[in-house]
């Protein structure tokens, strides 16, 4: 039996779970055995004791630790100064790498979630929800201030989310596309639906800037006119002038 250190932990967890992804991917998590995993991950089988307690655990442990990274990621980039449409970008890019970087793992959240027990499954759906919440508060964000349409926030958050996680089981490293040509091609697409009018619709943004565009049209023709108005004063006192001075002329003229 392998003997482990109490530093390699966190190695040795992380390449069993990769271990486990693949058995899980390839044979189902119903059909995969403790053993199909020591195997795949190169170790005894009783070694895989001295991590987990079950294959129940070691799924659990997959599903979780994903959801985990891509809220941590999303927390960061809602906690920022940047405007909602930056954060949005950066958010979509950032779900779709690591549906692609994470395929096989990916596919057991939607695939295997149902496999686990009550209890393990209401973590996951928690962190689900979680995830789905910051995603919803930048649309919504962006809603309030006029950078996005009028959209229902739930119905978008969910059509992104079901869009960006499909990825995982079409995408392939040696495909025509490189993954940062997919996250800009999607993300562009979304943009496209929120920030572009459509048919006779006008987005909030564009009132916006229309409504900003017409109060500075007001000012300048308010400016104008008050130049206006100060050159015919202006004019008028040269006339007045000029006739002040041929009055004077005309005198001087007459003097003997």
């Amino acid at each position: 039996m392998a003997q482990y250190k109490d530093n390699d932990t966190p190695r040795k967890k992380e390449m069993l779970r990769d271990a486990a992804v693949r058995v899980f991917r390839q044979k189902g998590y119903a059909f995969a055995t403790i053993r199909d995993i020591a195997a795949e991950a190169g170790i005894q089988k009783g070694s895989v004791y001295y991590y987990v307690t079950s294959k129940e655990d070691i799924l659990a442990d997959i599903l979780q630790y994903d959801m985990h990274i891509l809220i941590a990621r999303l927390e960061q980039i809602c906690g920022s100064e940047l405007p909602a449409e930056e954060k949005l970008r950066q958010a979509l890019t950032a779900h779709l790498t690591r549906m692609m970087e994470r395929q096989d793992a990916a596919i057991l959240v939607n695939r295997e979630l149902h496999m686990l027990s009550p209890e393990k499954r209401e973590v996951v759906v928690a962190l689900r929800d979680r995830y789905e919440g910051l995603l919803g508060s930048i649309i919504d964000e962006g809603v309030r201030t006029g950078d996005f349409d009028e959209v229902d926030v739930r119905l978008t958050k969910l059509a992104i989310v079901g869009m960006y996680n499909a990825v995982a089981y079409w995408f392939s490293p040696s495909g025509p596309c490189s993954p940062e040509q997919i996250a800009e091609s999607f993300t562009n697409l979304i943009f496209y639906g929120l920030l572009q009018p459509q048919g006779d619709s006008c987005p909030k943004r564009v009132r916006r800037l229309g409504h900003e565009l017409r109060q500075h049209v007001t000012a300048l023709q308010s400016t104008l006119q008050t130049f206006h108005a100060t050159q015919l004063e202006i004019l008028s006192d040269v006339h007045r002038a000029l006739s002040d001075t041929d009055s004077t002329l005309s005198s001087t003229r007459r003097l003997p």
